[in-house]
Protein backbone atom coordinates (compact mmCIF):
# COMPACT_ATOMS: atom_id res chain seq x y z
CA UNK A 1 0.00 0.00 0.00
CA UNK A 2 1.19 3.50 -0.81
CA UNK A 3 -0.02 7.07 -0.98
CA UNK A 4 -1.55 8.26 -4.22
CA UNK A 5 -0.21 11.29 -6.03
CA UNK A 6 -2.42 14.12 -7.33
CA UNK A 7 -2.59 12.64 -10.84
CA UNK A 8 -3.82 9.32 -9.42
CA UNK A 9 -6.45 11.00 -7.26
CA UNK A 10 -7.67 12.97 -10.29
CA UNK A 11 -7.87 9.75 -12.28
CA UNK A 12 -9.86 8.01 -9.55
CA UNK A 13 -12.28 10.95 -9.41
CA UNK A 14 -12.69 10.64 -13.18
CA UNK A 15 -13.28 6.89 -13.03
CA UNK A 16 -15.95 6.74 -10.32
CA UNK A 17 -19.32 8.48 -10.22
CA UNK A 18 -20.41 7.57 -6.70
CA UNK A 19 -19.02 8.78 -3.40
CA UNK A 20 -19.87 9.11 0.27
CA UNK A 21 -20.35 12.48 1.94
CA UNK A 22 -19.51 12.24 5.65
CA UNK A 23 -20.66 14.83 8.15
CA UNK A 24 -21.94 15.28 11.69
CA UNK A 25 -25.58 15.77 12.69
CA UNK A 26 -26.49 18.53 15.19
CA UNK A 27 -26.75 16.00 18.03
CA UNK A 28 -23.12 14.96 17.38
CA UNK A 29 -23.85 11.70 15.56
CA UNK A 30 -21.84 10.89 12.41
CA UNK A 31 -23.84 10.63 9.19
CA UNK A 32 -22.90 9.47 5.70
CA UNK A 33 -24.83 9.84 2.45
CA UNK A 34 -23.97 8.17 -0.84
CA UNK A 35 -24.29 10.52 -3.80
CA UNK A 36 -23.51 10.77 -7.48
CA UNK A 37 -21.18 13.64 -8.23
CA UNK A 38 -18.93 15.42 -10.66
CA UNK A 39 -15.89 17.61 -10.15
CA UNK A 40 -15.66 21.19 -11.29
CA UNK A 41 -12.57 23.24 -10.53
CA UNK A 42 -11.74 22.45 -6.88
CA UNK A 43 -15.28 21.43 -5.98
CA UNK A 44 -17.38 18.30 -5.71
CA UNK A 45 -20.87 18.97 -7.09
CA UNK A 46 -23.90 16.84 -6.23
CA UNK A 47 -27.65 17.26 -6.24
CA UNK A 48 -28.28 15.89 -2.76
CA UNK A 49 -31.47 17.06 -1.03
CA UNK A 50 -30.90 20.05 1.26
CA UNK A 51 -33.97 19.43 3.44
CA UNK A 52 -32.85 16.01 4.69
CA UNK A 53 -30.19 14.78 7.08
CA UNK A 54 -27.36 15.79 4.74
CA UNK A 55 -28.63 19.36 4.91
CA UNK A 56 -28.85 19.11 8.70
CA UNK A 57 -25.19 18.08 8.82
CA UNK A 58 -24.02 20.90 6.58
CA UNK A 59 -25.97 23.57 8.43
CA UNK A 60 -24.58 22.24 11.74
CA UNK A 61 -20.97 21.84 10.61
CA UNK A 62 -19.99 22.57 7.00
CA UNK A 63 -16.62 20.80 7.34
CA UNK A 64 -17.05 17.42 5.61
CA UNK A 65 -15.12 14.50 4.19
CA UNK A 66 -16.01 13.14 0.77
CA UNK A 67 -14.80 9.57 0.22
CA UNK A 68 -14.44 7.67 -3.07
CA UNK A 69 -13.25 4.09 -3.44
CA UNK A 70 -12.62 1.58 -6.17
CA UNK A 71 -11.83 -2.01 -5.23
CA UNK A 72 -12.28 -5.61 -6.22
CA UNK A 73 -14.37 -7.91 -4.05
CA UNK A 74 -11.30 -9.18 -2.19
CA UNK A 75 -9.96 -5.65 -1.61
CA UNK A 76 -7.21 -6.09 -4.16
CA UNK A 77 -6.35 -3.46 -6.73
CA UNK A 78 -7.93 -0.82 -4.54
CA UNK A 79 -7.83 2.94 -4.78
CA UNK A 80 -9.38 5.27 -2.26
CA UNK A 81 -9.34 9.02 -1.77
CA UNK A 82 -10.60 11.31 0.97
CA UNK A 83 -11.38 14.91 0.06
CA UNK A 84 -11.78 17.38 2.90
CA UNK A 85 -13.49 20.71 2.63
CA UNK A 86 -16.42 22.99 3.29
CA UNK A 87 -19.88 22.09 2.03
CA UNK A 88 -22.64 24.53 1.18
CA UNK A 89 -25.83 24.70 -0.83
CA UNK A 90 -26.08 27.00 -3.82
CA UNK A 91 -29.55 27.97 -5.04
CA UNK A 92 -29.58 28.35 -8.83
CA UNK A 93 -30.96 31.69 -10.01
CA UNK A 94 -33.21 30.23 -12.70
CA UNK A 95 -34.81 27.07 -14.04
CA UNK A 96 -32.35 27.01 -16.92
CA UNK A 97 -29.39 27.13 -14.52
CA UNK A 98 -30.92 24.27 -12.49
CA UNK A 99 -31.50 22.19 -15.61
CA UNK A 100 -27.87 22.85 -16.56
CA UNK A 101 -26.71 21.26 -13.28
CA UNK A 102 -28.90 18.19 -13.91
CA UNK A 103 -27.49 17.92 -17.44
CA UNK A 104 -23.88 18.16 -16.22
CA UNK A 105 -24.54 15.30 -13.84
CA UNK A 106 -26.21 13.27 -16.61
CA UNK A 107 -23.21 13.88 -18.86
CA UNK A 108 -20.83 12.80 -16.11
CA UNK A 109 -22.82 9.61 -15.56
CA UNK A 110 -23.01 8.94 -19.30
CA UNK A 111 -26.78 8.65 -18.91
CA UNK A 112 -28.75 11.15 -21.02
CA UNK A 113 -32.16 11.93 -19.56
CA UNK A 114 -31.34 10.10 -16.31
CA UNK A 115 -32.94 13.04 -14.52
CA UNK A 116 -35.74 13.67 -17.02
CA UNK A 117 -38.49 13.92 -14.36
CA UNK A 118 -36.81 16.52 -12.12
CA UNK A 119 -35.86 18.53 -15.22
CA UNK A 120 -39.50 18.44 -16.37
CA UNK A 121 -40.70 19.57 -12.92
CA UNK A 122 -38.19 22.38 -13.08
CA UNK A 123 -39.36 23.48 -16.54
CA UNK A 124 -43.09 23.09 -15.92
CA UNK A 125 -43.45 23.95 -12.23
CA UNK A 126 -40.35 26.08 -11.64
CA UNK A 127 -39.00 23.67 -9.02
CA UNK A 128 -35.44 24.68 -8.29
CA UNK A 129 -33.38 22.65 -5.84
CA UNK A 130 -30.21 23.75 -4.05
CA UNK A 131 -27.01 22.32 -5.51
CA UNK A 132 -24.61 20.73 -3.01
CA UNK A 133 -21.07 22.00 -3.44
CA UNK A 134 -17.98 20.97 -1.49
CA UNK A 135 -15.03 23.33 -1.80
CA UNK A 136 -12.02 21.04 -1.41
CA UNK A 137 -9.19 22.26 0.84
CA UNK A 138 -7.03 19.12 0.77
CA UNK A 139 -7.13 15.50 -0.28
CA UNK A 140 -5.36 12.24 0.37
CA UNK A 141 -5.40 8.82 -1.23
CA UNK A 142 -4.07 5.29 -0.89
CA UNK A 143 -3.68 2.43 -3.33
CA UNK A 144 -2.07 -0.95 -3.71
CA UNK A 145 -1.47 -0.37 -7.44
CA UNK A 146 2.13 -0.40 -8.63
CA UNK A 147 3.18 2.78 -10.39
CA UNK A 148 3.32 0.75 -13.62
CA UNK A 149 -0.32 -0.32 -13.14
CA UNK A 150 -1.39 3.30 -13.40
CA UNK A 151 -0.24 3.54 -16.99
CA UNK A 152 -1.54 0.10 -17.97
CA UNK A 153 -5.13 0.70 -16.81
Amino acid sequence: MRSMNEFEIDRLLGDVTWGTLCGVLPRGVPYAAEVTFFCQNDEIISLSHSAGMTGDCIRHCPQVCFKVCDSGRLSRNFRAASLFGEAFFHLPASSSEMIGWWEKLEQRLGSPDRYLRPKQRCREEGRIYPVLRVRISHRTGITDWDCDDLHAN
